[in-house]
């Protein structure tokens, strides 16, 4: 089972897409190393910057992503 981390105690290892939690509710973002910030998959707001109704994207908390369903078999196999 999977459980959330508190972005304060760990970063992600590896640059990716990621589940996270903060001011902007739950939702995926990519972990970009080199600048240490997460990216809003769906704004491309990075951590610290302010939208247009003043609130700033923070993360508190993230998550790996589960991995992929199987394809389903074809009919008759």
């Amino acid at each position: 089972m999977m459980s959330w981390i508190k972005r304060s105690d760990e970063t992600p290892q590896e640059d990716g897409k990621y589940f996270t939690f903060g001011s902007h509710g739950r939702t995926t973002a990519w972990w970009k190393g080199d600048i240490h910030k997460f990216q809003n998959a769906e704004s491309g707001e990075n951590e610290g910057m302010q939208d247009m109704d003043g609130e700033v994207y923070i993360v508190t908390h993230w998550m790996n992503l589960p991995e992929k369903p199987e394809p389903p078999m074809p009919e008759g196999e």
